[in-house]
């Protein structure tokens, strides 16, 4: 038999020739249905990814893969493009027929995410005309009207989910894994002790700020609407889930940026770090604004891992779009930032909250005095004090948020798997105790499959809080490297890239984070900056 090098290098070599362009196919096809769905677009990214699932499914190149990751080889990008694969090839052990109906619910589902539009009083409403009523109407009933329509996804998609749920758990038994979700966090490689005791301090460590910011926020919206606190219920906040920090009158920038390009402002913020090719370069295959039978939410896709990375958006003129641009390109200078002489399968982020770190730590700037005085407008001192002050709020209101989703999603796919009507329970249990938002009055069977990570994006919001926590890291690094904070810092776009794109998925991200900011990855950075310690 061959040595192990030599082994592994075939391997690859010979998986990435097939892999390569299919992969390429899918995305593109992915893109489509995403920016125009239809029953023709849904059914060609089905049979694109179904075809790239069958050959991850293979059996040889799977157990190829799972023995030379246990095996001593001698390059170490060999070694690790080889125990990648075989992370990557272990997500695909299913029978193809149970491959084939994953691959098609999750396209039916990505279906109905991106053309659903809430029934609004008789009008068909998109997501961000329900933000928009609930940023702005004064009326309690309509207000419950709108928050209502975006929970009537729920009945269409929860049948599917739940398929797709009971799908997921036969494979990753039949694996030896306790449930997808288990098996979710070790094709991820994280470790699900380490997750949730780091949950678990940081929910202990944020209550109590969080319960005194949850009760300004509570006599905000008394005030604003004319409701007691006492009787406030989901509608009555500006955000569907509770995970967006809600503003005041005073405190919102919407006003401020009416009539502004967040176009502009992104593009000009990103030239002045260094990163302006790079942007120009993802625009010119972007999708920015809404129409109908796009979807509604947003995302960045990396095409072919050989520089045709795209952004997707609905952009209006409003904060919340200013940070959504601000994290999509964030995602996307990463992709394009990371090493192309890396081979193929490496030549991705190092982990997903990698990525998720860059784009989190870019949408912070739209609430940082200095990139507010450069691309908008000079932040007076109490200005400043307001910002920070949401910052904070929407930092401790994330903690509360990934507690939900992260816990919620442990027990969807706990055995035995409950039905709706219980997991609407567990989901206001949840919500009540770690978001501190009051359940609506009768049965809510299908809330929880109103969040489309839950079907479309499994196992994935505690990276949003990893990335947040990097983030921090990462800021400090780079305030202390180059001697300057990061809007502004044209040092800071050579940072980012040696330090953190360049790498890829070379490195395992405990390595990365420690070699990039000197020390693990922790809490400690992030709390000092939002909590006070």
């Amino acid at each position: 038999m061959a040595a192990p090098t030599e082994r592994a290098r075939a391997l690859i070599d010979g998986f990435t020739a097939r892999a390569e362009p299919l992969a390429r196919r899918a995305a593109l096809a992915q893109w489509q249905l995403a920016t125009n769905a239809d029953a023709d677009a849904e059914r060609a990214a089905a049979e694109a990814q179904v075809e790239l699932a069958r050959l991850y499914a293979e059996d040889a190149t799977f157990t190829e893969a799972k023995a030379l990751s246990a095996e001593a080889i001698d390059d170490p990008m060999l070694a690790r493009g080889a125990h990648l694969l075989y992370l990557a090839t272990l997500a695909y052990r299913r029978d193809p027929k149970t491959l084939e109906r994953i691959v098609a619910l999750e396209t039916e589902l990505e279906g109905v995410y991106s053309t659903y539009r809430g029934d609004l009083d008789g009008e068909a409403v998109s997501e961000n005309k329900i933000r928009e009523v609930l940023r702005t109407e004064k009326d309690t009933e309509r207000r419950r009207r709108a928050w209502e329509a975006s929970k009537g996804i729920g009945p269409l998609a929860a049948p599917k989910i739940l398929e797709l749920v009971g799908l997921r758990n036969q494979v990753a038994r039949a694996l030896g894994f306790r449930d997808w979700f288990a098996m979710a966090l070790f094709t991820e490689e994280l470790d699900e002790k380490w997750l949730f005791a780091l949950l678990d301090d940081l929910d202990a460590r944020t209550l109590a700020p969080f319960t005194a910011e949850k009760a300004h926020i509570d006599q905000e919206a008394s005030a604003w609407l004319g409701v007691s606190s006492s009787d406030l219920y989901p509608w009555h906040y500006q955000d569907v889930f509770f995970q967006e920090a809600p503003t005041t009158g005073r405190s919102s920038l919407d006003g401020l940026l009416e009539g502004s390009d967040v176009m502009v402002m992104a593009g000009s913020f990103y030239e002045d770090l260094g990163f302006g090719p790079d942007v120009s370069q993802i625009l010119a295959k972007s999708d920015l604004y809404p129409r109908d039978k796009k979807s509604q939410h947003a995302f960045c896709t990396d095409i072919d891992r050989a520089g045709d990375v795209r952004i997707l958006c609905n952009v209006e003129p409003s904060e919340r779009w200013l940070e959504t641009v601000l994290h999509e390109l964030g995602h996307g200078i990463y992709d394009l930032g990371i090493d192309r002489s890396l081979p193929w399968g490496l030549r991705q982020p190092a982990h997903i909250f990698t990525t998720e770190a860059i784009a989190m730590l870019m949408g912070r700037r739209s609430r940082d005095p200095e990139f507010l005085g450069r691309y908008v407008r000079a932040r007076s001192d109490d200005e400043q004090e307001m910002d920070r002050s949401l910052m904070r709020r929407r930092m401790l209101m994330l903690v509360r948020w990934v507690n939900v989703m992260t816990r919620f999603e442990r027990e969807l796919y706990a055995e035995p798997t409950k039905d709706a009507e219980a997991l609407g329970k567990l989901w206001w249990d949840l919500v009540e105790r770690h978001q501190l938002v009051r359940r609506p009055p009768g049965a809510r069977p299908y809330d929880w499959a109103t969040k489309i990570h839950v079907a479309l994006a499994p196992v994935y919001y505690q990276n949003y809080l990893l990335g947040e926590l990097a983030a921090s890291q990462i800021e400090a690094a780079v305030a202390e490297m180059t001697g300057s904070p990061l809007t502004g810092n044209p040092d800071a776009a050579a940072f980012l890239r040696d330090r953190w794109f360049k790498p890829g998925a070379s490195l395992r991200w405990d390595e990365l984070v420690t070699r990039a900011t000197g020390a693990p990855l922790g809490a400690d950075r992030f709390l000092a900056d939002f909590v006070g310690g």
